[in-house]
């Protein structure tokens, strides 16, 4: 089974999770990130093959999750991208993520790596 790009692109970047409160332009994703490498070659092939284009914000994880939080649900954020799960977990302690219900992600992410409501994926 072909996997969709940006799933398969997500769970090699190792956390995400779907922010979904902004969600305005549904032919571009917002990532916000404190990943620190070039995650615009990670995504090329998605934008190449849907024609959405992938936004980066690239921050630290807690200037990420603090933006997230003054932004509220004005936040233009779809995903949030952290070095780890500790910062996916106080992201969801604090009501910031939505759930991202996907079949797709439920299928590639192996159980133990993601929220079982659905709020991050690793």
């Amino acid at each position: 089974m072909r996997v969709p790009l940006l799933a398969a692109a997500c769970a090699l970047v190792l956390l995400v999770s779907g922010c979904g409160i902004g969600a305005a332009d549904e032919n571009t994703v917002q990532v916000y990130s404190g990943r620190h490498y070039d995650l615009e070659q990670a995504f090329a092939r998605f934008t190449e093959e849907t024609g959405i284009e992938v936004k980066f914000l690239s921050g630290g994880d807690a200037e990420m999750r603090e933006r997230i939080k003054a932004e509220g649900e004005d936040t233009p954020a779809d995903v949030f991208m952290t070095v780890d799960a500790g910062n996916l977990w106080l992201a969801e302690q604090e009501g910031l993520l939505a759930p991202a219900n996907s079949a797709v992600l439920d299928e590639v992410v192996p159980e133990g790596l993601r929220d079982p409501q659905g709020h991050w994926y690793g």
